[in-house]
Parts: C-alpha cells; structure tokens; sequence
C-alpha cells in the first residue's frame, strides 16, 4: 500500500489517469511501493501569480505552474501550454508522460510542463506579450539549459518562445555582467547564522553603535565604488531593454 502523504495538490482526472498508467506498469514488474511514490509524484511545482496590465488601463492576475517530475537522469524538458483550462493537476501528469517518453527512447532529460490559465485568444498581442514575459521572470531562475528546458505547446508558438527567451537573456546579460563588475548577487540564503559562515554582520546587531559598525563595514563601502555605480547603470539599462 502506497505510504506517500500528498495533499489534493495534483487532484485532477489527468493526473489520476496517469497514476493508474504507471500502477500498471509498476505492478507488472512488482515495483516497490517506496520506488513507487518517489517516482510517480513530481520532484517539485510552482505556483506564480502574473498581474497583466490591459490595453484598457486595468491589470488582470493570471496563473501559472511549471511542474518539474524527474532530474535524476539529467535536466527537465517540457512544453508551456496557455489554455482556460489548465490545472495544476493536468501539468502534473503530462510532466509525468514527458518523463516516460524521455526514459523509453534513452534521452539524458526528465520530464516537465509549465502551463497559464488563460484564452491567449482573448488578449491582444502586447497583452500576450506581457503575460509571456511575466511567466519567465517569474520561472526564470528554475530554467535553463542545465535546469529545464521550456517548449511551446498548447496555445504558445515560436514568437511567445521569443518573448520568454528575450527575457531569459536579458536577466542572464544582467546577472554576468554584475558578476564580472564585482556585485555580490547571492545574499545568505539564511538570516541570523554566525558570521564565520556566511551570516551578515547586520543581523548580529543589538546596539545602535553595532548598527553603525555593521553598516560601516569594507563590503558596504565597496558597494558605493564607482564600479558598482557602473553595474547599477548597466542593469537599469538591461532591465529597461527587457521591459520595452
């Protein structure tokens, strides 16, 4: 009997169809429950929320998911499907069959999907252009060539792939070139751990005079130098290039 403890999440019938193509397969070769779970459920989702200002001045919250089944035998790869109505459920499952395609031709990828709810064919085009590059900005940093590998599908095309790969490179262009100037890109991933290990001094403070230490310190100083005056100038560039 299955072990695995998992919400309603994936709770559609796509999903549970794919589920039960997978418990067949799985029971013909008496497949353990434990190998089961882990490889019939995604390795990860994402849930992101895409405000779309309209051409009549108001903005419209749309929804997007990229769902991510298996990187064990290398990076993800799957379509972005803009339809009404996609569920997070359905994204899940066909995730799952990318991955079995993947494994039974022998291609070093896992199997993903991303998808928005939305009727592309109620927007205009610099609507669709603005929801496009929304998605990537907010799926930016679980993409890319070693990570996983978006696709058009249902209801994207070549130009929408071109609106999402402007964006990609444009934050790609921002992010070396800050590196190569000298910005530290990467704070703590935790707050409030010793300094020895990453922590950030400003955390430690308990005093005003901490405060001023902490804010006096090399790093804050180097981060007013006219080479990283440079930097911020090329990334407004940049992100002013990727927003036109």
């Amino acid at each position: 009997m299955s072990k695995a403890i998992i919400s309603s999440l994936y709770d559609s019938d796509v999903f549970k169809m794919a589920c039960r193509q997978f418990d067949q397969a799985a029971d013909a070769i008496s497949l353990p429950d434990a190998i089961r779970d882990r490889t019939k459920y995604p390795r990860r989702c994402m849930a992101v929320t895409l405000p779309v200002r309209r051409i009549d001045g108001s903005v419209t919250v749309f929804e997007g998911y990229r769902v991510q089944h298996n990187v064990s035998t290398g990076p993800s790869k799957g379509g972005i499907r803009f339809h009404q109505d996609v569920t997070i459920g359905e994204v899940a499952a066909l995730a799952m069959w990318m991955s079995w395609k993947c494994s039974l031709v022998g291609l070093p990828y896992g199997g993903a999907k991303g998808g928005v709810i939305v009727d592309p064919k109620q927007l205009s085009e610099s609507e669709l252009e603005h929801l496009s590059r929304r998605y990537m900005q907010e799926m930016v940093n679980f993409l890319g060539p070693h990570t996983d590998v978006p696709a058009p599908d249902v209801g994207t095309n070549e130009k929408i792939m071109g609106w999402m790969m402007t964006l990609f490179v444009a934050t790609g262009l921002v992010s070396a070139s800050l590196m190569i100037l000298g910005v530290k890109l990467y704070p703590p991933a935790l707050v409030d751990h010793p300094v020895f290990q990453g922590g950030a001094a400003i955390t430690q403070v308990k005093t005003v005079e901490q405060l001023v230490a902490a804010f006096t310190v090399p790093d804050f100083v180097h981060l007013l130098s006219k080479q990283n005056m440079l930097a911020l100038i090329v990334f407004s560039l940049l992100v002013g290039l990727s927003a036109s």
